[in-house]
């Protein structure tokens, strides 16, 4: 899958690949389980004080959990 435009990754830039989109990047190689994880814990990061979406993050476990299954 094409980088976005002004990003490396399939996936950045306005954030919007669907998981169909990530699982295919994914499996072919061109982002990791790690990258995705990463970068979705940064979003959450940015955003959730305004949204307050989340009650609780695990992010140790997300990251360890995406490790493992690159």
């Amino acid at each position: 899958m094409p980088a976005r435009p002004g990003s490396s990754a399939p996936w950045s830039g306005e954030d919007s690949a669907t998981l169909a989109e990530l699982s295919r990047s994914i499996q072919a190689g061109s982002t990791s389980s790690e990258a995705v994880t990463r970068r979705c814990l940064e979003r959450i990061a940015e955003r959730d004080r305004s949204i307050n979406a989340f009650i609780t993050v695990l992010d140790d476990d997300a990251r360890g959990q995406a490790l493992a299954a690159d």
